[in-house]
């Protein structure tokens, strides 16, 4: 069982910035009003179905102000 203030979650095959956890950490630190940070780029040769934008479009979307977070880290 996780004993920690946050949880995080990747699929096998995501890749991340190694700075992604404490960005998070940080923003929901600073952001109490927040319970859960995310995001979804898709970086790949290979066409997106239409299923797999919809799920880019629903995380994203949950994530309000998520554009302001990347600017801030220039990301």
């Amino acid at each position: 069982m996780a004993t920690g203030k946050h949880l995080a979650r990747m699929d096998a095959d995501d890749e991340a910035f190694p700075e992604r956890l404490q960005i998070q950490s940080n923003y929901l630190a600073e952001h109490p009003e927040y319970a859960a940070v995310g995001a979804v780029e898709y970086v790949s040769h290979i066409q997106k179905s239409e299923g797999f934008n919809n799920y880019v479009n629903w995380v994203n979307g949950i994530t309000v102000e998520r554009h302001i977070l990347l600017k801030q880290h220039n990301v």
